[in-house]
């Protein structure tokens, strides 16, 4: 596997706004925000492991490490999309399978030892119509809900946040309470 450094397709460092390459996403990153995303698809290269596209590794202030699973797709189907997140928890997930630790390795001047973070898988774009019925009162039921939305690796859960398109943020800030990693009065991870 090749170091993740290599495939950094936006460093806030760099530049003050991240936008998705078909512009359904755009955040702009506040002086005390540092963000970094990742092409996951290429990083993880030729890889039999269903994954999504893009990673975000981020933190705002002296908050939590924020880590971010970004699948961007139209149209397609909700189970295809936690499939993807199911699969690709084991080759990023330390302890997980050969490339897991590796990873965690790469990543260490990101997420330094002993700092604890969070990962978030999130769908950008519209998904199949299973999902739009799962929301809806009398669709899969509560359960159903509440098993479309979390996955887990090793025992630690991975939200799954309703997909989203179209946004625009004026900080990453915003971006972590649209997701949900951060309440919205405040900057302290829930």
């Amino acid at each position: 596997m090749c170091r993740l450094a290599d495939y950094c397709i936006y460093d806030s460092a760099e530049r003050s706004t991240y936008s998705a390459e078909d512009s359904s996403l755009s955040i702009t990153v506040q002086k005390d925000e540092r963000l970094l995303v990742y092409d996951l698809e290429t990083y993880l290269g030729k890889r039999p492991i269903k994954r999504p596209d893009l990673l975000l590794i981020g933190r705002v202030g002296e908050g939590p490490w924020i880590v971010v699973l970004m699948e961007t797709k139209s149209g397609t189907g909700w189970e295809k999309a936690i499939k993807q997140f199911r699969e690709v928890l084991p080759a990023l997930g330390k302890g997980g399978e050969e490339g897991g630790e590796q990873h965690h390795q790469e990543c260490a001047d990101r997420l330094p030892l002993g700092r604890d973070h969070r990962v978030v898988a999130v769908v950008l774009g519209q998904v199949g119509k299973e999902y739009r019925k799962s929301l809806q009162p009398g669709g899969f039921g509560d359960r159903r809900r509440k098993q479309i939305r979390d996955i887990s690796w090793r025992g630690k859960p991975v939200p799954v946040v309703p997909p989203m398109s179209g946004k625009s943020f004026r900080s990453l800030r915003q971006f972590w309470i649209q997701l949900g990693v951060l309440p919205r009065s405040g900057s302290t991870a829930r």
